[in-house]
């Protein structure tokens, strides 16, 4: 008797199998809706699925490197990334040639294995978990005295770690006298690590002192 979910157009012929898929499927792994449960599934393939399970445990640091591949022609641009990952990751190790067999079927034996080691490098290895997002903060403007015509303008902000840029982009000066000092707030680098602990960032400007300064967060 075949299973039939409200996520996939195709039955599946065993209900185990379906439950497997849809528990990918919510967490977050792109499988179409009209996906073959009985298809093959190629190496390149399976190795894309388990690096973006992987990403939903959190974001691993990668050796920036690339691996050559002797057989890279074949492996699919929109999968690269991820069959570069599974062997920067040790989770998969090219043979003596270093082919990679993209396009091949995988097995049983080698899906276990892959899964294995995939698992064990989540549980081994430290995820950075995503950066919180940087709330709309007050930025406190100060005004230091350099000459009669010019000032020194200082933005200062909290950020949530040092991994946050904080920036000038512009000053604008309009007809009421005021000089709206334009920053920016920029995310942190993919792939660092940050310590959690609360940064103040500071911008500097200079502006005719015949303007008073007025912050502004460049959208």
């Amino acid at each position: 008797m075949c299973d039939l979910s409200p996520f996939f157009l195709k039955p599946f012929p065993k209900a185990c199998r379906l439950k497997a898929f849809i528990i990918a499927k919510l967490n977050g792994l792109n499988i179409p809706a009209d996906v073959d449960p009985n298809a093959t599934i190629t190496q390149e393939q399976y190795a894309d699925l388990l690096i973006h399970a992987m990403d939903t445990k959190g974001t691993f640091p990668v050796i920036e490197m690339l691996i050559l591949l002797t057989d890279e022609d074949q492996v699919s641009p929109t999968s690269m990334n991820s069959v570069q990952r599974i062997y920067l990751h040790g989770i998969a190790k090219l043979d003596e040639k270093q082919m990679a067999y993209p396009k091949r079927e995988m097995s049983r034996g080698e899906a276990a294995v892959w899964l294995h080691n995939a698992i064990q490098f989540v549980e081994t290895h430290t995820a950075q978990k995503p950066e919180p997002p940087v709330e709309r903060g007050e930025v406190a403007v100060a005004v230091e005295r350099v000459n009669d015509d010019v000032n020194k303008v200082t933005l200062t902000r909290q950020m949530p770690s040092p991994g946050y840029g904080f920036a000038i982009t512009d000053n604008r000066f309009k007809d009421d006298g005021t000089a709206v000092i334009a920053y920016s707030v920029s995310e942190p680098k993919p792939g660092m690590l940050y310590p959690q602990v609360l940064t103040e960032a500071k911008a500097e400007t200079y502006i005719s002192s015949k303007y008073k300064p007025v912050a502004a967060q460049l959208r």
